[in-house]
């Protein structure tokens, strides 16, 4: 094996490696998989994020969901961050992680407060802003009348005064 120690630059190896800085990025998770914790009391759900566009595309960060564990605290602090991962990728009710893949939304990433040198996702968002129809109680909203079959097929800026 031949290899030109001159043309690596380890530095830049080590750099895909390190922590990703803080911030915001659009990501999708690209897999999914429960494992139990060190302790053996309980399991977590690994995602698997992967930066999806800008200067990071490419990199990685990870969660842990503690879906299953002896601390009802953590248990709720994990589903209500499922929650948030389901409402971002517009999945409510996945019957399976998968279903969770290869649907971009944004991840909020701080370093993390209990090892340095490494990042956390602080929170999960959707890509796009939620339409007024999904953030106005259904109570709330008013009827809408459809538009007039001739009209709806002539765009707004086209149409004839009355």
């Amino acid at each position: 094996m031949k290899f030109d120690w001159e043309t690596f630059d380890p530095k830049a190896e080590k750099s895909t490696h390190d922590a990703l800085p803080a911030g915001e990025y659009v990501a999708v998770i690209t897999d999914s998989k429960m494992k139990p914790n060190r302790a053996g009391t309980g399991e977590y759900l690994e995602l698997s994020f992967q930066v999806a566009e800008g200067v990071h595309q490419g990199r990685f960060i990870w969660t842990r969901l503690n879906l299953v564990h002896e601390n009802e605290q953590a248990v709720r602090i994990a589903r209500g961050e499922l929650a948030a991962v389901c409402k971002a990728v517009g999945v409510l009710r996945p019957s399976d992680s998968s279903e969770l893949h290869d649907k971009p939304l944004k991840i909020v990433v701080r370093p993390a407060r209990d090892e340095p040198g490494r990042s956390e996702i602080k929170s999960f968002r959707p890509l796009k802003a939620a339409p007024l129809s999904e953030t106005v109680p259904p109570a709330a909203a008013q009827p809408v009348e459809s538009p007039k079959p001739a009209a709806a097929s002539v765009p707004p800026w086209k149409r004839k005064a009355s």
